[in-house]
């Protein structure tokens, strides 16, 4: 294993040290092996919201909250309307400087180390001009970060299902990282945008359950593998209640992200 990861080059741990110890030894080894993924992230991404499992747990979150979904016909006309927003979205980016797009709320023109703009079933838009924080301009990996973060927006970005999780999500934070947003339903798809950051860190296709040594992984290694420069991620980890992670652990394995 490369010196960036969990252990280094560590010695196995001794039978007297527990089997609790033994399997998060045996999880953070496996995790070295997949984590980091430097393929591009938007391609990886469609093909998991396109992945039956992905699709059954849309489904499953819109039918939580409206019970005339049990029509079969209506069930597979949404998740028809899922996949076509699916292949809309990821039909086209646009890619144009920061500075020829206002903002809708301020009309002010965008940063370029804003990286792009994303909403519900609208076209994702990546700066060509994207900067990382420390001003140097972003490669075409993190441009592909970028776009898979705007992507999110563009499919997921659901009223319906935000609102049927809003309640269960931000009770997982404190209210200092909810505060950051303009609203809670903003907070909601932020956070699930974020998500997928971290299921495409860990180049997961499509049903692998997402576990607590993933987390605990990615708290301590994404910023350093994706780049502090583009680091968007950190105060979601610091805003997360400690007692509260396992509960987003089960969360994030029943959402479609």
């Amino acid at each position: 294993m490369e010196d960036r990861h969990f252990y280094g080059q560590p010695q196995p741990p001794h039978d007297s040290e527990g089997e609790e110890v033994q399997e998060n030894y045996e999880m953070m080894e496996a995790l070295d092996r997949v984590a980091n993924y430097r393929e591009n992230w938007s391609n990886l991404f469609q093909q998991r919201l396109l992945s039956e499992e992905t699709v059954n747990k849309y489904m499953a979150n819109l039918t939580a909250k409206h019970l005339y979904l049990a029509d079969e016909k209506r069930k597979e006309e949404l998740k028809q309307s899922y996949r076509e927003r699916v292949m809309k979205v990821f039909s086209h980016t646009e890619i144009g400087k920061a500075e020829t797009y206002k903002h809708q709320a301020t009309l002010s023109p965008y940063n370029s180390r804003g990286g792009g703009i994303g909403s519900f079933e609208s076209t994702p838009i990546v700066f060509a001009d994207a900067e990382q924080s420390n001003g140097r301009p972003m490669d075409h990996f993190h441009k592909s970060i970028t776009e898979a973060h705007e992507q999110a927006h563009g499919v997921l970005d659901d009223m319906y299902v935000a609102d049927n999780i809003r309640q269960e999500l931000t009770s997982f934070f404190y209210a200092n990282y909810i505060l950051k947003f303009k609203d809670p339903l903003s907070a909601v798809f932020e956070t699930v945008a974020r998500i997928t950051q971290l299921k495409n860190y860990f180049g997961m296709k499509g049903g692998e359950p997402f576990t607590k040594y993933h987390l605990e992984y990615a708290k301590k290694y994404y910023v350093r593998d994706v780049g502090f420069g583009i680091d968007n991620i950190t105060y979601m980890f610091q805003g997360l209640k400690p007692e509260k992670e396992q509960e987003f652990v089960d969360l994030i394995n029943r959402i479609a992200c």
